[in-house]
């Protein structure tokens, strides 16, 4: 297949995001609002078979031809046409011919490859690159995993205990919400989140997680929410205790379609609790099903105490694939 590889710039960000609003292996991540906002460097590439657009795929980079994984453009990816005319069995094909041709592309341009892709479902061009040679570089395949929820019900507005999202929650997810409904005069959420204060927030608890986040990460962060919450693609929900009138806990959210991914969160040790981080969840579910959000990519179980967390909202896990060239 004689294939064209060709590096996309700002000025056909038109294209670009026509093929991100077809492809059914995009995410918010890949569109030019997110990479533009985000700050991050990156490099985006189209893939023609003569003059008709078959793929594109975009990742992360430091600047020095170096692929790499990234604070806020969480997946990378090869994003393929979704041409609704072609047999299966040469859609199978021809997508693997391409993923070659792009590992080939990119192992002649860049020093170092390291991306994680959300949506793959043919890893094997990517395990059989040099299968043959005891010398030659190989990729490591690492499996990662997030949570889908489905809140599709939510909008139904049936009794909160009486759909299948909270019926999938464990015990003390439950419990938690049972002593929302009742508690909820003493709180108020706000869907219309400040930025300052997130951010802040979000800092102090990274100090206290003894994690390095540079003031250049903080400003790019400040600058990504602002530019997606000018374009209605993300919301800060806050709950707030009104007695103290304090920010128990914040969690934000982007959208594309109508799907959310789970982005921060963020909460003072001191005064948040698990119910209170629950019960921001849960408002931010109803919230979200009530402007068509369907499903909620609660973005990484990778980790034993986020994992367990997460895993106990009640969602179906998701694997994806971090691929590292070594």
């Amino acid at each position: 297949m004689n294939l064209r590889i060709k590096k996309i710039e700002f000025s056909e960000d038109r294209i670009w995001d026509s093929l991100v609003s077809d492809s059914l292996e995009t995410t918010i991540f890949a569109t030019s609002l997110f990479l533009k906002s985000s700050n991050e460097k990156f490099d985006r590439y189209l893939i023609y078979k003569g003059n008709q657009l078959k793929a594109g795929i975009y990742f992360p980079t430091d600047g020095n031809n170096n692929i790499i994984i990234s604070d806020l453009i969480i997946y990378s990816g090869i994003l393929f046409y979704n041409d609704i005319n072609q047999r299966l069995v040469n859609k199978l094909n021809e997508h693997f011919i391409i993923t070659e041709s792009i590992i080939d592309f990119l192992n002649s341009k860049y020093s170092k490859i390291n991306f994680t892709i959300y949506n793959i479902n043919d890893v094997r061009p990517f395990l059989w690159k040099n299968y043959h040679s005891t010398k030659s570089k190989k990729f490591k395949l690492s499996i990662e995993y997030t949570s889908l929820l489905n809140i599709e019900e939510l909008f139904l507005k049936k009794n909160d205990y009486d759909n299948n999202l909270f019926l999938n929650m464990d015990n003390k997810r439950q419990k938690d919400i049972k002593k929302a409904m009742i508690e909820k005069e003493d709180y108020f959420f706000n869907d219309q989140g400040n930025i300052k204060s997130f951010v802040k927030s979000y800092e102090k608890m990274m100090i206290n997680n003894k994690v390095i986040i540079s003031k250049k990460n903080i400003a790019n962060i400040e600058k990504l929410l602002k530019n997606l919450l000018k374009k209605s693609k993300a919301n800060i929900f806050e709950l707030i205790d009104k007695k103290t009138k304090k920010i128990l806990y914040f969690c934000v959210f982007v959208y594309f379609k109508n799907e959310a991914c789970y982005l921060f969160g963020s909460g003072d040790r001191e005064i948040m609790t698990r119910f209170s981080t629950t019960y921001c969840l849960w408002e931010s579910f109803k919230f979200m099903s009530n402007f068509g959000i369907k499903k909620i990519n609660l973005e990484g179980v990778n980790s034993p105490n986020r994992g367990q967390f997460k895993m106990s909202l009640g969602g179906n896990l998701k694997k994806y694939y971090n691929f590292e060239f070594i």
